[in-house]
């Protein structure tokens, strides 16, 4: 049987289905946090039923959901999706989105904008979409950011930091599982360290087509292989210039160079420094090297 929702008298005047709501809650944000911080806009908590509906074309900021209760829907970026309880939602305001309720439903939500929040927002959409599910952590934060809002004076560098750490998790949250061709090309990567091989070699180990493996490899792991492959050679050669006595020369040698000044263009492009300078800044008195 059809719900059907005709208690006029419980809804909010002029905001049509919203039934309840807490707040809203601002941040009174200092110019050193407009400038510098992740800052609060508003945020609030609504208990809704329909007609409630929101189709927005463009605002400054990004928004996050937090489902309590029943079911919220969206249409953004042309797909469908639905949040149920424990769901965290992530929109970038600055492109159309569209959100609306067709059964009752109790959600939190904030606005925020600054520091990275453009940059964050993008690689969180690249990588996982706008719905979160299962990040309880994440939604234990949206807690304490509604109740350091709900403070008289609430802590900007605070909120700061907890908005920080909520985009962090949701970054972090669901790890993807990696292709058996990019699983066996990490291994060979590793296993195969020591020597100058190329992405040539490596698509074809995995047996597929040098443009294929590229493009499936970026999408994964987020760098190219031959970005990944020097990033790993450079992590090695910095763990044996603090660790080891060994010359320069070897450590080059065992990071897959066969030319030691290639090694040191290198290392100084990627690091911004020579690895004798790199290894004075952990030895300042130096080492005595193996010649």
């Amino acid at each position: 049987m059809e719900t059907r929702y005709t208690c006029e008298s419980c809804l909010i005047p002029g905001e049509k289905g919203i039934v309840s709501k807490k707040g809203p809650f601002f941040q009174m944000a200092s110019q050193f946090a407009k400038n510098y911080l992740f800052l609060i806009l508003w945020a609030d908590e609504y208990v809704c039923i329909p007609p409630y509906r929101v189709l927005r074309s463009s605002l400054n900021s990004f928004l996050f959901f937090h489902i309590l209760e029943g079911e919220l829907h969206f249409n953004y970026r042309g797909k469908q999706f639905t949040a149920r309880p424990g769901d965290i939602v992530l929109l970038d305001c600055h492109l159309t989105n569209h959100y609306w309720a067709e059964k009752r439903v109790r959600f939190r939500y904030f606005h925020f904008n600054g520091n990275i929040s453009q940059e964050y927002c993008d690689l969180l959409y690249e990588q996982k979409g706008a719905l979160f599910r299962n990040v309880s952590a994440a939604a234990v934060m949206s807690d304490h950011i509604q109740n350091e809002l709900m403070n008289a004076r609430p802590d900007e560098h605070r909120l700061s930091q907890m908005i920080c750490s909520l985009l962090g998790m949701l970054a972090s949250c669901g790890a993807k599982h990696l292709s058996q061709p990019v699983s066996k090309a990490l291994e060979f990567m590793q296993e195969h360290l020591r020597e100058p091989v190329s992405v040539d070699d490596i698509a074809s180990y995995v047996a597929l087509s040098k443009f294929h493996f590229t493009r499936l490899f970026k999408e994964e792991i987020g760098f190219s292989p031959h970005e990944y492959l020097l990033n790993i050679r450079m992590q090695r050669a910095r763990e044996l210039l603090s660790n080891t006595s060994q010359t320069v020369d070897s450590i080059a040698f065992q990071c897959g160079y066969t030319n030691t000044s290639n090694f040191i263009r290198a290392f100084k492009k990627n690091t911004e420094v020579t690895p004798s300078l790199f290894r004075k800044f952990f030895h300042p008195t130096g080492f005595r090297t193996l010649e």
